[in-house]
C-alpha cells in the first residue's frame, strides 16, 4: 500500500488529525534492525504491503520507508530503510505507528472505523441522546461503544441489529439497544429502596 507525501509538506505540517493510529512498535526481531508492529486493525491483511509508515518520534510524525514486510496474524514485521542494526531499531520500541486517513477506504453508514467515531454523539432509538463516544473497544464477540454522559459511562455492545447507522456529516451514531440497557447506566441511582 502506497501513500503519497508531497515534497512541499514539511515534517512539522504532519498533523495527527489527518492520520490514524495503525498500531505500535512492539519489539525488534533478528539482528538486522527489523521491527514488529502490533496492528490495531480489523483487517490486518490490508496493511501487509506497506511501503512507508509514520512513526511518532518525540511527539512528531516522522516518515520511514519500508524495504520489506511480513505479516503474521496481526503483527507486521518491517525492515525500514536506514535502520540496519538491532541497537538502532530498539530506539523505536513503543513508538506509535500512523498512516494518513486518505489510505482508508470509504465506508457506508452501516460500518465505521473505531477511531472515526470518537467524539460522535450516541443516540438510542428509545432513550434518545445517550452521550459522547469516547472509545470503541474491540471485544471477541462484538465491538463495545463507550459513551460519556457527565461523569457516567455507558457501554453499548454492538451486537447484530444494534447499530442503525453512522451519520458522518452530523457526527452521530444511531443505535437501537435492548429495552432498559441505557437506563441501567443513566437512571438516577440516588433513589433509595423504600423497603430499607
Amino acid at each position: 500500500m502506497a501513500f503519497f507525501l508531497p515534497l512541499h509538506v514539511h515534517l512539522h505540517m504532519l498533523r495527527k488529525e489527518d492520520h490514524f493510529i495503525l498500531g505500535y512498535v512492539k519489539r525488534t526481531v533478528g539482528t538486522q534492525g527489523e521491527l514488529v508492529i502490533q496492528l490495531d486493525a480489523d483487517n490486518p491483511q490490508r496493511y501487509a504491503k506497506l511501503d512507508a509508515v509514520l512513526l511518532e518520534v518525540n511527539g512528531a510524525l516522522t516518515p520511514f520507508f519500508i524495504a520489506k514486510t511480513h505479516l503474521r496474524e496481526d503483527q507486521l514485521t518491517v525492515k525500514i530503510d536506514g535502520i540496519d542494526e538491532l541497537f538502532a531499531a530498539k530506539e523505536y520500541i513503543g513508538s506509535t505507528c500512523w498512516l494518513p486517513l486518505s489510505v482508508l477506504p470509504q465506508l457506508d453508514d452501516q460500518h465505521f472505523y473505531f477511531h472515526e467515531v470518537r467524539g460522535f454523539e450516541l443516540i438510542d432509538a428509545q432513550y434518545g441522546p445517550v452521550g459522547i463516544i469516547s472509545e470503541v473497544m474491540d471485544r471477541l464477540m462484538q465491538p463495545v461503544v463507550i459513551a460519556k454522559n457527565g461523569y457516567k459511562e455507558v457501554l453499548v455492545p454492538l451486537a447484530d441489529g444494534v447499530l442503525q447507522r453512522v451519520d458522518r456529516t452530523e457526527k452521530k451514531m444511531y443505535v437501537n439497544t435492548p429495552e432498559g440497557l441505557i437506563g441501567l447506566y443513566l437512571n438516577d441511582d440516588s433513589a433509595q429502596d423504600d423497603g430499607m
